[in-house]
C-alpha cells in the first residue's frame, strides 16, 4: 500500500509554485482532510494524512482519486472504488474538518 500519493505532473507544471506544505482535500459533503505535500526532485507528492484519507474512507482494496485543484491549497475530491463506482462519503453536521 502506497504510503503517499503522487500528484499528476501536468498539475505539478502548471499549480506546482502554487502549493506549499500542506493542503486540504474536500470531498463533496464538504468534508476536509489536510494532508502534507513533499517536494522532491520537481515532484509533488501527498504524504503524512494520506493514509487517514484511505481510513476515512475504508478504502481497504484500493481507489482512484481525483482531484481538482480550486485554490490556496484546497483539492476537491472524488473517490472511484475498484468495482468503478463512487463511493458514498460519510455526511456529518457540520462536515468532518
Amino acid at each position: 500500500m502506497q504510503t503517499r500519493g503522487r500528484l499528476p505532473t501536468q498539475l505539478v507544471s502548471v499549480f506546482g509554485y502554487q502549493i506549499g506544505r500542506s493542503v486540504v482535500l474536500q470531498d463533496p459533503n464538504g468534508n476536509q482532510i489536510e494532508v502534507s505535500v513533499k517536494k522532491e526532485y520537481g515532484d509533488l507528492f501527498f504524504k503524512d494524512g494520506w493514509m487517514g484519507l484511505l481510513d476515512f474512507y475504508k478504502l481497504i482494496v484500493g481507489a482512484w482519486l481525483t482531484t481538482s485543484y480550486c485554490h490556496n491549497g484546497l483539492f476537491f475530491i472524488r473517490v472511484i472504488n475498484r468495482s468503478r463506482i463512487e463511493i458514498k462519503y460519510i455526511k456529518y453536521t457540520p462536515p468532518l474538518k
